[in-house]
């Protein structure tokens, strides 16, 4: 049962991404006008997401930096930070982490005056990642 927090580590990650595909196929269908911008934003980061974990890289820039635009439109500063920490990583990942800078100093910024510590941390290790990684270059 995918509700089931204690299955979530042993199911594959192909599985996963299965039923994510499914989910993000069924909000995709929808009429214009029945999804919220909300939904509309969460759809694109999804997307992005399952396209990365499967290496289908050719969307995955935009979709993030769709979902960027509209969490900053929404004025929801949570996901606009994560959605931002999603990019970073996906940046540093195919060696533009020159990029990643000003997203994780924003995203890290929001994090920390929104007190999202698991968030923050992710964006600080990437940040620090990046980093580490541009002194050796």
């Amino acid at each position: 049962d995918p509700r089931d927090l204690h299955s979530f580590p042993t199911r594959r990650s192909s599985d996963l991404n299965d039923d994510a595909r499914r989910v993000l196929a069924l909000l995709d269908g929808r009429p214009p006008g029945h999804l919220p911008p909300y939904l509309r934003a969460q759809l694109a980061r999804g997307r992005a997401l399952v396209n990365a974990a499967e290496h289908n890289n050719d969307a995955v820039s935009d979709d993030l930096r769709g979902a960027i635009g509209s969490f900053a439109k929404l004025d929801y500063p949570y996901w606009l930070a994560v959605t931002e920490t999603d990019l970073a990583a996906w940046l540093i990942d195919h060696g533009s982490g020159e990029e990643s800078s000003p997203l994780l100093e924003h995203a890290i910024g929001t994090l920390a005056t929104l007190r999202a510590a698991p968030a923050l941390e992710r964006a600080e290790r990437l940040a620090a990642a990046a980093s580490s990684r541009d002194q050796v270059a």
